[in-house]
C-alpha cells in the first residue's frame, strides 16, 4: 500500500511539471528564471558607426562640374550666411639687374593694395556675411558682383576633376589650365574663378613704381596651378566650404618718355600665391 502511494504521489509531481510547463525542464526554468523572464532588463546594445572612409567617386569632369555649378548658383540665390578670408603671399621676386629692390616694391605694393574682388583698395583679409544679406553675398561671394556663382558650361578650361565621396559629402577638386590675362567676370576663367582685375594691379603698381606719376608701367599676368575644392551636401546641394586658389605671375616693364623718346627703365616678374576660402555656411 505505501508503494502504491509514493508511485501515485510522484504521478502527481509529474504531472504538475507538465501542465506548468510542458513536461521539460528548460520550459519549467524558463517560467521560474529572472534572467529569461525580463530579458529586455539585459539588452544587447548594437551602435551603428556611420562609414566616413573617402571614396572616389568615378565622375566625368563635366559632371562634376554641373553639381558645382548648381551649388555655387545656390549660394547666390538662397544667401547663407559665410566667412570669407582672403590670404596673398609673396612668392618670388626676378628683376632686372640692379632693379630687384623696385620690383620687390612694386609686387609688395600689389600684393596689400588689391581686395580679393580686385576692384577697389585692399581693406580687410576677412568678410563675415550674415545670412540672409543678398548684397553681402552679391559682393563677396564669387563671382563678385554677379547674381550667378559659376557662369560656365564646358570644359575647355578645366585640366582635370575629381571627386570624393565622405559620408554624406561629396568633395568637389577642379584643376585649371595656366591662362592669360584674365578678367573676373569675364571669358571661361573669370566666370568660375576669381582672378584679380589687371586695372586693379596696374593702379597698385603705379603707386609704387620707382617714380610714381612718371613712370610708363605695361603688365601681362599669368595664372599657373589654379584649382578649386568644394565640399557640397549629398543631399541637400548646399555648400559646405570653397577654397579658390590660385598662383598670379605678373611681369612688369616700366620706360620713360622725354621729348618723344621713349627709354626702357626697369622690368620684372613676381609670383603672387592668392587663395580665397569661404567657410562657416549658414543655411
Amino acid at each position: 500500500m505505501k508503494k502504491i502511494k509514493i508511485g501515485a504521489l510522484t504521478l502527481a509531481v509529474l504531472l504538475l511539471f507538465t501542465s506548468c510547463g510542458g513536461g521539460s525542464f528548460d520550459s519549467f526554468k524558463s517560467h521560474t528564471d529572472p534572467a529569461t523572464q525580463n530579458p529586455s532588463e539585459n539588452p544587447t546594445e548594437i551602435t551603428t558607426v556611420p562609414d566616413t572612409s573617402p571614396v572616389q567617386i568615378e565622375m566625368s569632369k563635366s559632371e562634376i562640374l554641373r553639381i558645382y555649378t548648381q551649388a555655387a548658383n545656390k549660394v547666390k540665390t538662397e544667401h547663407p550666411g559665410f566667412k570669407r578670408t582672403a590670404e596673398k603671399t609673396l612668392l618670388e621676386v626676378r628683376a632686372d639687374t640692379g632693379y630687384n629692390a623696385i620690383i620687390e616694391n612694386i609686387m609688395r605694393g600689389i600684393m596689400n593694395d588689391i581686395l580679393s574682388d580686385g576692384s577697389s583698395v585692399f581693406e580687410s583679409p576677412m568678410a563675415i556675411i550674415p545670412k540672409g544679406n543678398s548684397l553681402g553675398v552679391k559682393t563677396f561671394f564669387p563671382i563678385f558682383g554677379e547674381s550667378y556663382g559659376c557662369g560656365i558650361s564646358g570644359t575647355d578650361i578645366i585640366s582635370a576633376a575629381q571627386c570624393v565621396k565622405v559620408g554624406n559629402t561629396y568633395e568637389l577638386t577642379l584643376y585649371f589650365n595656366d591662362i592669360n590675362n584674365p578678367e573676373p567676370g569675364s571669358g571661361e576663367f573669370g566666370r568660375i574663378m576669381s582672378p584679380v582685375r589687371k586695372t586693379a594691379i596696374q593702379d597698385a603698381a603705379a603707386s609704387h613704381a620707382a617714380t610714381p606719376g612718371r613712370d610708363i608701367l605695361t603688365f601681362e599676368t599669368n595664372y599657373t596651378n589654379s584649382y578649386l575644392k568644394c565640399a557640397v551636401d549629398i543631399e541637400t546641394n548646399r555648400m559646405l566650404s570653397l577654397e579658390q586658389n590660385m598662383t598670379i605671375n605678373i611681369s612688369v616693364k616700366a620706360q620713360i618718355s622725354l621729348f618723344g623718346i621713349t627709354t626702357n627703365l626697369y622690368g620684372g616678374t613676381g609670383t603672387i600665391k592668392y587663395i580665397l576660402i569661404f567657410s562657416e555656411f549658414a543655411w
